[in-house]
């Protein structure tokens, strides 16, 4: 399990489970099913049961590899959701691929953060096309509050690649389904 930080706030965990993003993997109406339950149970603050739907059920989609990612996250197993995620969302190991909704790699940053790996967070937003997305506006939002709460000493440290500063405080539930 991480040593992230989680504040929960009653914030919607994500957005509906209708349709696609433009050039996104497709939505079979049964995966979307799965995924407004999924989210039902995350808005109760029930990842482990939304694991279960998840587990359960015998369908595979990259949305539902998504949403077993955003599930890690909420349980504060960042690691694990990295690694979904990089299945994902990385081509040649290490550029994000172009061709995958901007959501999954929105969630690789985020559990990239999680898993205090703030440096590859950073990179990962830096490769997104879509800054007015809410959740990169909240992710950079923690991560500038965090970076505020640096010494000199610190940021020094950060910059030259250590891990410094201890994890950095989410103040909303990680993870977005669509």
């Amino acid at each position: 399990m991480s040593s992230q930080t989680i504040k929960s706030k009653s914030a919607p965990p994500s957005g509906p489970a209708t349709g696609a993003a433009q050039g996104s993997p497709p939505v079979s109406p049964e995966v979307a099913a799965l995924l407004d339950k999924i989210a039902m149970h995350l808005q109760k603050d029930q990842p482990t049961t939304a694991l279960e739907l998840i587990r359960k059920s015998k369908l595979r989609s990259p949305w539902i590899d998504n949403a077993t990612a955003v599930c890690q996250m909420r349980q504060g197993n960042a690691e694990i959701a990295v690694q979904v995620l990089r299945k994902l969302v990385l081509s040649q190991g290490i550029l994000l691929r172009q061709d995958v909704p901007p959501v999954f790699k929105i969630n690789f940053a985020t559990a990239l953060c999680m898993a205090d790996n703030v440096s590859g967070c950073l990179n990962a937003l830096a490769e997104i096309d879509a800054e007015d997305h809410p959740a990169v506006e909240r992710l950079r939002r923690a991560i500038a509050k965090w970076k505020r709460g640096l010494t000199l000493w610190q940021r020094i440290r950060w910059r030259a690649g250590s891990a410094v500063g201890g994890p950095v405080r989410l103040d909303f539930p990680p993870g977005e389904l669509r």
